[in-house]
């Protein structure tokens, strides 16, 4: 992007929470197998309570693998980021950085909160260098690893 060229009061754009992907019957029979095993060997421990764990876990993976992403608004302004519904102003952010993933490019976000300090936002069919000079006048670049949970929901097909 060239420096001289004057950046937009705001960028917006959609795109989806998270990539669909289909799974199969057999993943559905692969994730109740492992969940029954691990329950059973939890009950046969005499720990009940992390077998019922296992199992209303394994449930909700289900529920969550036959639900269909919804499409978010996201933008970037003078005050902040906004997600779909949650706004995060630029004196939360620590810094943020630039990834490209398997399914396209997406920006880390390291806000100042406790339960999901990084938030991962796609990037579908917006330009990379737009999106970096933008960001770059409000928040500091630093390199965000892709977190553990990322690479495993992945991993998982999510």
């Amino acid at each position: 992007m060239e420096p001289n060229i004057p950046l937009p009061q705001k960028l917006s754009w959609q795109a989806y929470e998270y990539v669909e992907k289909n799974k199969s019957v057999d993943w559905f029979w692969a994730v109740g197998i492992i969940a029954v095993a691990l329950a059973i060997t939890a009950f046969f421990m005499h720990n009940v309570l992390f077998g019922i764990l296992i199992i209303i876990g394994s449930f909700m993976l289900a529920v969550f693998a036959v639900r269909k992403p919804l499409l978010l608004n996201f933008e970037l302004n003078r005050r902040g980021i906004v997600a779909g519904k949650e706004t995060y102003p630029y004196n939360n952010i620590k810094s943020f950085c630039m990834h490209r993933g398997l399914h396209g490019p997406y920006i880390n976000v390291h806000t100042n909160k406790m339960l999901m300090p990084v938030i991962g936002i796609p990037l579908d069919g917006m330009d990379e260098d737009t999106v970096h000079a933008f960001l770059t006048q409000f928040v500091k670049e630093e390199h965000i690893p892709e977190s553990v949970s990322q690479r495993m929901l992945d991993f998982l097909g999510f």
